[in-house]
């Protein structure tokens, strides 16, 4: 999703000749204490310990933590968007669904750190978890138009199709947070053929 700068944006202020490694090191530093310890229990002065700096410094970078957790998500946030294009090809095309599931979900899970730190800070924070919702709305309706504007779906398709794509994400976090020895490809295969179920429901009067 295309994160714009709102009061909430990643920089705090242009950076300056050097300062990538100061921003990495403090992005680096919170992601590994937001797993930690968590988002909340994770303060400023923490980050700014971990990462060799000061908080005054790190103010210079990122005016809060809700943004650190912006910024970790601008990473993949275009790997995102290039899968959810991929949706209006699947519907027309219904054999790619296991291959595109598959992918995408090998991608959440090699990702999960970012994702968890950037959902727990969005769950700490009305605001941010607002607009994280109706950002999504508005960037995935905005990638399918323009991945295939001949993609004809009905209101209450669209609208299932919102939320099936939102709530893909929260399953494939629970996933990862399946720790039990074996359990993990069980669970994925049976989520798939249930996303794969539902997905059929709601286009089966699609293009």
């Amino acid at each position: 999703m295309d994160l714009p700068r709102t009061p909430l944006s990643p920089h705090a202020e242009p950076q300056t000749a050097g300062g990538a490694g100061t921003r990495d090191r403090i992005r680096d530093a919170a992601l590994a204490l937001f797993l930690r310890d968590g988002f909340r229990a994770t303060s400023v002065r923490q980050i700014a310990t971990a990462a060799a700096t000061t908080h005054t410094t790190l103010y210079k970078y990122f005016k809060s933590k809700e943004a650190i957790a912006l910024s970790l998500l601008e990473e993949i946030a275009p790997t995102i968007r290039a899968f959810h294009a991929r949706v209006p090809g699947i519907i027309k095309d219904r054999a790619g669904f296991d291959q595109w599931f598959d992918d995408y979900s090998a991608f959440w899970l090699q990702h999960y750190p970012i994702y968890h730190a950037f959902w727990e800070a969005a769950l700490a924070n009305r605001h941010l978890s607002d607009w994280v919702m109706e950002r999504s709305r508005i960037v995935l309706s905005d990638t399918w138009a323009q991945s295939d504007p001949a993609l004809i779906l009905t209101d209450g398709q669209r609208e299932k199709l919102l939320l099936w794509a939102m709530s893909l994400d929260n399953l494939l976090s629970l996933v990862r947070m399946t720790d039990a020895e074996g359990q993990n490809e069980i669970i994925r295969v049976n989520l798939r053929e249930m996303l794969s179920a539902s997905f059929d429901r709601i286009f089966q009067t699609a293009v």
